[in-house]
């Protein structure tokens, strides 16, 4: 249980970082509208988003470990790394395909499942609300392909996935982030 309180004292304020950032580099896409034309300027974006909620995350995690005078890489750090990685490096890699075939309704797609896939992979050790998490990102992959078959345009496809991503990586983070900030000093989910 105290792993569980620890663990969502984290995870709320990046969350709640994921979800601001994810909100605002949405909010640069369809301002900049090229977003939704070039995938490329979508990826580095994204890659953006990515690089400040793990630089947040980082220093939070070093924060607390100094603060409690333990290593920074604690057995619990090493076995959520062991178990999110596979996943995480499975969409990296297919991340740097779509790079030559860019697609950005099939890379909202595979980065919404293998999130999911990743959140999914600590449920032996995370608290229940970061695996219900999981499952609406795996979810919301799952169901993206289906707007291939109902829309043909291309430029709406790219809309579809901008929002997507808006929706699932901002949203569900936020809602996250404020559902589990508001149970951090609670022992249970």
């Amino acid at each position: 249980m105290e792993r569980a309180t620890f663990y969502r004292s984290l995870s709320a304020p990046t969350a709640l970082m994921a979800g601001m950032l994810s909100f605002s580099a949405t909010g640069v896409a369809l301002y900049l509208d090229r977003a939704i034309i070039d995938p490329n300027v979508f990826l580095w974006l994204w890659a953006t988003v990515l690089a400040g909620v793990l630089g947040f995350n980082t220093w939070l995690i070093w924060k607390s470990a100094s603060f409690r005078g333990e290593s920074v890489l604690s057995p619990g750090l090493r076995m959520a790394l062991m178990s999110f990685t596979p996943p995480l490096a499975a969409g990296g890699v297919l991340t740097l395909w779509f790079m030559s075939h860019p697609d950005i309704l099939i890379m909202a797609c595979l980065w919404n499942t293998f999130y999911g896939l990743a959140l999914l992979a600590t449920a032996h050790f995370a608290p229940r609300s970061l695996v219900v998490l999981g499952w609406c990102f795996l979810a919301t992959g799952a169901g993206l392909p289906a707007f291939r078959l109902w829309i043909h345009d291309p430029i709406t496809q790219n809309t579809i996935g901008l929002y997507a991503m808006g929706v699932s990586f901002g949203f569900y983070h936020f809602i996250y982030a404020v559902w589990v900030g508001s149970f951090a000093s609670r022992p249970a989910d």
